[in-house]
């Protein structure tokens, strides 16, 4: 019995973590070059589910998974996301950079 249920347990947890790769968000690049830790910027457009899937409140995030010859201010991708963000080690130069997220898909906006 208690095998069923670990087993039970994974099948359910894996199923989350898939569901949350395959939706995609809308997000706009903002900046080209954070101040502190020189990486991407973007904004979500739609914040529809965002934060769940993200684990935190912010509507902004540093990315460095946008290849380089797609990194233009004002650009438009579709992307889905690891469903906890990872630690960014910055130096603080100036406000808090926003968190640092991982993307898992990236498909630019036509």
């Amino acid at each position: 019995m208690r095998n069923i249920s670990f087993i039970l347990i994974a099948f359910l947890f894996a199923g989350c973590t898939k569901q949350m790769d395959k939706q995609f968000f809308e997000v706009e690049l903002m900046e080209t070059s954070q101040i502190d830790c020189h990486i991407p910027v973007i904004q979500f457009v739609d914040t529809t589910g965002m934060r769940a899937a993200c684990g935190f409140s912010s509507v902004t995030a540093m990315t460095r998974d946008i290849p380089a010859a797609s990194v233009i201010k004002g650009k438009r991708f579709y992307i889905s996301i690891k469903a906890a963000p990872d630690a960014v080690l910055c130096t603080t130069l100036g406000p808090a950079p926003p968190p640092l997220l991982v993307i898992t898909n990236l498909v630019e906006k036509k």
